[in-house]
């Protein structure tokens, strides 16, 4: 089936088995390309930007991630969990004279929200959408980890920092898409490594420096095999780095990754019947990206455990369509933000429920719409009422409206994965945030940070740093510094949201593109544009490619810095 997105005009399909998933769900199949469907949702989610603030119910000062200009009260974590207020007291009748999303609009302005979303974690209070978690500071999306500082979706991992995208690693920094690694840091693209630097695309490896390409190699420098005793005294000469050396082998590594490295048609392991890209563990998957542990499913972003999902991200469960951050849940609808619960159609911020309809932040509550408690025949009668006015209205299947978001786009994750600039967002009629904006501040008179670990003492953590980038103030943990002294790199000359920038910056974006393998011109989709310089081979020829790396196709390999 071939559909006009009703937001940006474009030609979309919709595949005869996603046809047949919605028809069992019992929606219509989507009105919106797959990119609109998730800007529209991502803009309700905002990840990273944190504001002070007096908590609507105690009064105090905390941390969070709604502005002093929300439109409804926002309560502290720890007070929203506790037993002094109660979300069904908000509760109303549904009334048919208007539509359904006016009126959810009303129950969620009154309805107090949550500063930072922390479920079943501990002194977590920085780090914003934490599960399951511990000592965990400006991690963002923040799932079963202990010990991490600065990241943006890093699962079950400890002791990292600085990373994106990173799963089941330890004592790791500086590194994007990591699998299973242990002390890996400036590391793009690796699985199962250990105790190495500035990798791109290796799996399996062990002590290795500024190489790409690798498996199952130890001692390797440059791509070049060395002895242990060799590897380690090189190493000696080599570390502590120093942030000019960083910065060298950075850009090193990244001319490798334009020129001599290959590319697979998507980073995958154990992963069937799939197109997208970084799948791990994974079967039949359509159009997904970052997703783990999952099967039959489509359209899904930055997934765990998921089975038979449409339009998923930031979560987990089974039998969802159009949702977001729903975790450990089943057969959900519309939802964002719900964890531990079944059976739930446009409902926000609920916790270990079922069957809820239109309703926000209730816990441990059953058969309620717009937060009105029913008894069971009346809450599945009415509730057939009210999907008959949507289907009526065109609101049935349709995630929230972007209007219903309390965050401006640029204060949404949607910039961080949709850029646009201002001039764009208003003319979609989105709100803009320009206290958001990043001019470049005054230069101050604090330092920047010592350039090399060994040149910075246990009282850093006492002063504030400049970022060389923005000339914003920032401050090193002494987590950090701890964190430094023991891996040998240099403490950060940036602030934490330019690191971050510069990190996603690094990423590919969502899409699929029509390729041509480099080396047997096999067709083929694939997650780099046809403009980018990446060398994008087939299986086959990528597979080869790997067996003999020092003559792949005579590409000579890049001088080392």
């Amino acid at each position: 089936m071939e559909k006009i997105c009703v937001q940006s005009g474009e030609r979309f399909a919709v595949s005869e088995a996603d046809v047949e998933f919605y028809r069992q769900f019992g929606v219509p199949a989507p009105s919106m390309s797959v990119r609109e469907r998730l800007r529209r949702r991502m803009m309700h989610r905002n990840f990273r930007n944190l504001y002070r603030r007096s908590c609507s119910g105690t009064g105090k000062q905390i941390i969070s991630m709604y502005d002093a200009d929300a439109p409804f009260p926002v309560y502290d974590a720890q007070y929203w969990w506790s037993d002094q207020w109660d979300a069904q007291t908000f509760g109303r009748e549904y009334d048919f004279s208007r539509p359904f999303f006016v009126q959810y609009a009303a129950l969620k302005a009154a309805v107090p929200h949550m500063s930072i979303m922390n479920s079943k974690s501990e002194n977590c209070w920085f780090s914003n959408f934490a599960f399951e978690s511990k000592n965990c500071y400006l991690v963002f999306g923040c799932v079963r980890n202990e010990d991490c500082l600065y990241g943006h979706i890093v699962w079950q991992s400890e002791k990292c920092m600085d990373n994106l995208y990173i799963y089941e690693c330890k004592w790791c920094s500086n590194s994007i898409d990591l699998v299973g690694c242990y002390d890996v840091h400036y590391s793009t693209e690796c699985v199962n490594c250990q105790e190495s630097y500035f990798l791109h695309d290796c799996q399996n490896c062990q002590s290795c420096f500024g190489c790409t390409n690798l498996r199952k190699r130890s001692y390797c420098l440059f791509n070049e095999q060395l002895t242990r005793k060799a590897y380690e005294k090189r190493m000696a000469e080599l570390l502590p780095l120093s942030t000019a050396k960083v910065d060298e082998l950075n850009r090193w590594l990244a001319g490798e990754k334009a020129g001599r490295a290959v590319y697979p048609p998507a980073f995958a392991s154990q992963a069937e019947e799939i197109t997208g890209d970084h799948l791990y563990f994974c079967h039949n998957l359509t159009h997904c990206f970052d997703v783990k542990r999952s099967e039959d499913a489509s359209y899904c972003f930055t997934v765990y455990d998921a089975v038979q999902a449409r339009d998923l991200c930031f979560g987990s469960g089974r039998f969802s369509v159009e949702c977001m951050a729903v975790l450990n849940c089943e057969e959900m609808l519309c939802s964002h933000m719900c964890t531990d619960s079944h059976n739930l159609a446009y409902s926000e911020f609920c916790y270990a429920s079922h069957d809820l309809f239109g309703c926000n932040g209730l816990r441990r509550a059953e058969y309620c719409i717009l937060n009105k408690q029913y008894k069971k025949d009346e809450y599945h009668a009415l509730r057939r009422r009210i999907i008959e006015q949507m289907r009526e209205s065109g609101e049935w299947g349709e995630f929230f409206p972007a209007g219903l978001s309390p965050f401006a786009y640029n204060e949404s994750v949607a910039q961080e994965y949709l850029p646009l600039d201002n001039e764009q967002v208003l003319a979609r009629s989105l709100p803009w945030k320009s206290s958001l904006d990043y001019p470049r501040h005054a230069a101050a008179l604090s330092p920047a940070a010592p350039p090399a670990i060994d040149e910075a003492s246990p009282d850093c953590v006492e002063r504030t740093y400049v970022c060389a980038e923005t000339c914003k103030p920032y401050k090193i943990t002494a987590a950090e510094y701890d964190f430094c002294r023991r891996t040998g790199i240099p403490l950060p000359m940036l602030c934490p949201d330019v690191r971050h920038l510069r990190r996603m910056a690094m990423r590919m974006p969502r899409e699929l593109w029509e390729r041509t393998c480099a080396c047997c011109g096999t067709g083929f989709r694939a997650a780099y544009p046809p403009a980018a310089p990446a060398r994008v081979l087939c299986k086959e020829c990528y597979q080869r490619a790997l067996e003999a790396p020092d003559t792949q196709d005579g590409i000579t390999r890049q001088s080392a810095p």
